[in-house]
C-alpha cells in the first residue's frame, strides 16, 4: 500500500497540474550568442491540425515573455520568430505541457536562420 501511494505521489509530481482550465508559459528568446532578443514574437500553437494560436506575446528588452490565459494542453508548440529587413529568423520547443492553474516555463528559445 505505501508503494502504491509513492507511486501516486510520483505521477502526481510529475503531470504538474489539470489537463484541464487555464494555464500560462513563460520563457526567454536568444541568439546563437545566448543573448536576449527584443521584439520577438512568441505564440504558443496546439497540435491540431491545422495549428491554431492559442496565445501570443512579443518579447521584452531582455528577451523575455510570459503568455497568461492558454488552454491546458499537451503537445503543444511554442513558437518565435524575429523579423529583419533581409531575413527572418525561428525558433521552436515542441512537446510543450500547459496544466490548468499553472505556469510552465520552457526556458530558452533560440532563433536561428533557416528554420
Amino acid at each position: 500500500m505505501l508503494v502504491a501511494l509513492l507511486l501516486t505521489s510520483c505521477s502526481s509530481l510529475e503531470l504538474g497540474g489539470s489537463e484541464t482550465g487555464i494555464g500560462g508559459v513563460t520563457g526567454i528568446v536568444v541568439d546563437h550568442t545566448r543573448v536576449g532578443v527584443r521584439g520577438a514574437n512568441v505564440s504558443v500553437m496546439s497540435s491540431t491540425t491545422p495549428p491554431e494560436v492559442l496565445g501570443s506575446a512579443t518579447t521584452d528588452a531582455r528577451g523575455q515573455f510570459k503568455i497568461d490565459k492558454v488552454p491546458a494542453g499537451r503537445n503543444l508548440t511554442v513558437s518565435a520568430t524575429k523579423t529583419f529587413a533581409l531575413a527572418t529568423i525561428r525558433g521552436k520547443k515542441e512537446g510543450v505541457r500547459i496544466g490548468g492553474g499553472h505556469v510552465t516555463d520552457v526556458g530558452e528559445i533560440e532563433l536561428r536562420a533557416g528554420q
